[in-house]
């Protein structure tokens, strides 16, 4: 499979040596200068995956920097860092790589295995609902999870949650502020462990499919736009 995937590196000699270390992947690699034309250059084409150089995220707006952080929960992204002194690129997983933080494990066992897409054209809105959450798999016997969701998109939401959870696990969730209690069926694309950084630990929950009205009386709760502006 062809592989395709986005760098986001200000510095002209950091980004000639990450293109140096993902020469041997055989992958295809556009480069942005900033964050800022992120959203932008992912709705307009396909990718398997991003590159965020730390150096140019430290540097970027707050607006920019949310951009990021509104991609992880659809793309594998892993940021990474050029040490000059010793040739030596350090990656810093969003927690998806079971292999461990290496930049060969994230482009063979993340990207590859991701299908390309272009980004979806929706906006994060902070949005506090109160919700069961429980794995798909679950028992009836087995109580869900009572927390709440800390933003929201019409795609996904990220969810308070210091417990144990795997990617790619199937959850339900049930929103205690919709007429319609109908469980919305979902997958863990990316989580933040509780001590991992100075914020909120959780889970991103890539949502399916609801019904009409459903979706209608989640978004207008949550504010969401009609469509994403730039």
């Amino acid at each position: 499979m062809d592989v395709r995937v986005l760098l986001v590196c200000k510095e002209k000699t950091d980004q000639q040596a990450y293109l140096k270390a993902l020469e041997p992947f055989g992958i295809r690699t556009d480069i942005i200068e900033s964050p800022a034309g992120l959203y932008r250059k992912m709705v307009a084409n396909a990718y398997n995956g991003v590159l965020v150089d730390l150096k140019t995220k430290l540097k970027a707006s707050d607006r920019a920097k949310a951009v990021i952080h509104d991609t992880v929960d659809q793309f594998p992204v892993v940021q990474v860092k050029w040490d000059p002194a010793n040739d030596r690129i350090r990656s810093f997983h969003f927690g998806r790589s079971k292999a461990g933080g290496t930049l060969e494990s994230f482009i063979n066992e993340e990207c590859r295995l991701f299908s390309a897409r272009p980004l979806r054209k929706s906006t994060r809105r902070p949005a506090h609902f109160n919700i069961q959450l429980g794995r798909a798999d679950d028992s009836p016997q087995i109580a869900p999870t009572l927390t709440v969701t800390v933003n929201v998109s019409i795609g996904g939401c990220f969810i308070y949650t210091t417990g144990d959870w795997e990617i790619d696990t199937e959850v339900t969730v049930v929103i205690s502020e919709l007429k319609d209690q109908a469980p919305i069926d979902g997958s863990v694309r990316w989580k933040r462990a509780w001590g991992e950084s100075m914020q909120i630990p959780g889970i991103g929950v890539q949502l399916g499919d609801m019904p009409a009205a459903q979706l209608e009386e989640f978004s207008a709760k949550a504010k969401l736009p009609e469509s994403h502006t730039d």
